[in-house]
């Protein structure tokens, strides 16, 4: 029978090399834009855009990056999946989020691609008349990958 001392004593090690990747594969670099029209709180023809790389995990630095805010809502992209293989990290997908500010909850979508197509990821909020069931707003949050 092995001596259970050893074995615990080489698992903290083991366990930090397969956690601790030595890098995050930027391989994926995203064009992130939130367009607004006729939307409640927003400026009629807002337009945000920006290039950003994901470079950590989700919930660590670097695995988010909001794209725009205003008094309302917060529009961020957000690490998804990632695949761990020799000790490099690849970005599989992420999600778009949009956070209501004054509740704190938040609605999210994730990546995917289609036919080969680049990863791309969108969320629509939609402001409606009363009396019709036509759109009187939208915004508009995606994200498309480079590759």
């Amino acid at each position: 029978m092995p001596n259970i001392k050893s074995i615990f004593r080489s698992t903290p090690l083991i366990l930090a090399a397969v956690v601790t990747p030595n890098a995050f594969a930027a391989d994926l670099e995203l064009l992130c834009t939130v367009s607004a029209d006729r939307f409640p709180g927003f400026e009629d023809g807002t337009l945000q855009s920006k290039t950003v790389v994901l470079t950590g995990m989700q919930g660590e630095v670097g695995g988010e990056v909001t794209i725009y805010e205003n008094s309302s809502f917060r529009f961020r992209v957000i690490t998804g999946r990632s695949q761990i293989q020799d000790r490099a990290v690849t970005l599989r997908d992420y999600y778009v989020e949009a956070q209501d500010l004054e509740s704190q909850h938040s609605i999210r979508a994730a990546s995917s691609s289609y036919a080969g197509g680049p990863h791309h990821a969108r969320l629509e909020m939609v402001a409606y008349t009363p009396e019709t069931d036509w759109y009187e707003g939208i915004v508009i949050f995606q994200c498309i990958g480079s590759s």
